[in-house]
């Protein structure tokens, strides 16, 4: 109820409802997961694309990580979520 229609009665069926969602969704409920045995500035100097996404140590990262078959976040993703 907005301040504007504070003042208005509310419907009686409204009131009889007992029924309500709350759903509060953060960067909590992402699952995530980042090695951090190798090291990011030696992947980058190396170049290779795939290794530096294979061993990224960034959670943002994480579903491009886990597209990769035999990645640690692939591993992990399988470990904990099936």
């Amino acid at each position: 109820m907005t301040v504007r229609h504070a003042d208005r009665p509310l419907p009686q069926w409204y009131d009889d409802a007992k029924f309500g969602i709350f759903i509060h969704w953060g960067a909590y409920a992402v699952p995530c997961y980042a090695p951090v045995e190798r090291d990011m500035g030696d992947l980058m100097r190396a170049g290779n694309w795939e290794e530096i996404f294979r061993w990224s140590p960034y959670t943002e990262w994480y579903l491009n990580s886990w597209a990769l078959e035999g990645s640690p976040v692939e591993a992990h993703h399988a470990a904990v979520y099936g």
